[in-house]
């Protein structure tokens, strides 16, 4: 009866140690800023309530590195990823927010180009 008790428990650790192993992970994208919109917003009445509310919402969408929302300056600073998501789709989003009381006034895209400097010999 020990012995039988022994392997059940025996089998119920292996078991467990299998079902942790099969877990699976999802994929992590990492986002390389390669653009930055700087997006004029109307609407807003204050910091907390809508521009940190704008802030998390753009903050949370593929692409998007870092985004920064002033209600002072009625201004999102978004860096992204242009291969992964586009200003239009931002622009979107901040238009269709809260029943659409925010508008988007002024988009300005600024790509950036990474160059690749080498070091080369001379004679």
């Amino acid at each position: 009866m020990k012995n039988y008790f022994f392997l059940f428990i025996l089998s119920l650790g292996l078991f467990a140690c299998q079902n942790k192993a099969q877990e699976k992970t999802e994929p992590i994208t990492i986002v390389e800023a390669d653009a930055t919109a700087a997006i004029s917003i109307d609407g807003m009445v204050c910091q907390h309530g809508c521009a940190n509310y704008l802030s998390e919402q753009i903050s949370a969408m593929e692409g998007v590195k870092d985004c920064q929302v002033s209600f002072e300056n009625s201004l999102a600073t978004i860096s992204y990823d242009n291969s992964l998501i586009s200003e239009v789709s931002m622009i979107d989003l901040i238009n269709s927010s809260k029943d659409s009381i925010y508008s988007v006034t002024n988009v300005e895209v600024e790509l950036i180009k990474n160059i690749k400097k080498e070091k080369i010999q001379t004679h």
